[in-house]
Parts: C-alpha cells; structure tokens; sequence
C-alpha cells in the first residue's frame, strides 16, 4: 500500500514496503487497517489518496489543509529601517511578519493581546507598542528621546526563544529654544 500527497509541483509518495523509522511511513497493522504517518514543513492544500496495486482506493482522492505550526520568534521574518537606526526624539517602527519554524506565514488569527513582544534595552529601557496589521504581520513602534545603541529583542509571548538586534538611535539636531550652554568657573 502507498500514499501519494501533491501540492502543485510538489509529489510525495511513500508506502508500507520502503518507509524508515520516523519518517513518513505506512505502517501495516495486520489487521486490515494501516496506519500513515508524515510530516508536512509547507503549509497549503494537499491532494492525496491511498494507492493499492496502482489504483486509488476508498473515497479518495481527497484533499487536507496544512495549517502553519507555533509561531516563532527566530523565523519570523522583520521589515523596515527602524529596526536598525532612528533618530532620537522621532517615532520608529518595524514590521514583524509572522511565521513559523518552518517559515510558513501565519494566518491571521485576531487576538486582544499580539503573539509577540519587543523590549529596548540601552540608554533606556522600554517596551515597544505593537499594532496588530490584522494581516499576519504587526508593527513595533518606539520613541526615546535618548540617543545611543539599544538592544532590541523580540519574542512570542509563551514560548522560548527570540531574535536580538541592535538599534542605533542618533541625536536629533539641535533647537536654539531648546538647547542650553553650561559654562564652568570663568
């Protein structure tokens, strides 16, 4: 007996007479029954069907729908210049794509609290506002009026493991009403 699994391009098939311990196998039971086993990374829709001497048995061929796994942190992807430099004094944001380990794009999943969230450590120390794109993806947004390097760690709330980068953030030009000179002893 063989199971054949097609994604477009992609074709699977595996079968009772050449599968490996943990891998996607069928298991005869001896019984009448098998058991399949398999693991999918690309998340989609899937044709499949069960093949006994060459002709589809049951009432296949049917269809599954692969969802993405548990969001993670370290493969989700980020986007935007804000992650990496800003200006003292001036709203910065990036984006957060979500994905999971297998960098499959979540579905959008509507919540009260975001899956993640961004912490700043540097000058100052500061959580990041983050807006939800009701899109799979959410926005950190920050403003410290501290310039210097910040550590920027992102995480999915619940679940070990984040990214960590580095912010730049510059000084914000000088203001006449708002700058002042300090003179030692003359």
């Amino acid at each position: 007996i063989s199971v054949e699994m097609i994604k477009g391009s992609f074709y699977l098939r595996f079968s009772s007479q050449n599968s490996k311990p943990d891998s996607n196998m069928v298991v005869d039971n001896q019984d009448g029954s098998y058991k399949i086993n398999y693991l999918l990374t690309v998340a989609g829709s899937y044709k499949t069907g069960v093949i006994l001497d060459a002709d589809i048995i049951g009432t296949g061929p049917f269809f599954i729908e692969i969802q993405p796994g548990v969001t993670s942190a370290e493969h989700s992807v980020l986007l935007g210049d804000g992650l990496t430099a800003g200006t003292a004094g001036n709203e910065g944001s990036f984006v957060i794509e979500a994905r999971d380990r297998f960098f499959n794009l979540q579905l959008y999943r509507p919540a009260e609290v975001p899956p993640f969230k961004v912490e700043f450590d540097g000058p100052t120390k500061w959580p990041a506002v983050i807006k939800d794109a009701r899109d799979s993806t959410y926005v950190a947004v920050y403003n410290f009026t501290a310039s210097g390097t910040y550590s920027v760690q992102i995480a999915v709330r619940g679940f070990p493991g984040s990214q960590t980068h580095s912010l730049l953030l510059s000084p914000a030009a000088m203001h006449a009403g708002t700058s002042f000179i300090h003179i030692n002893d003359i």
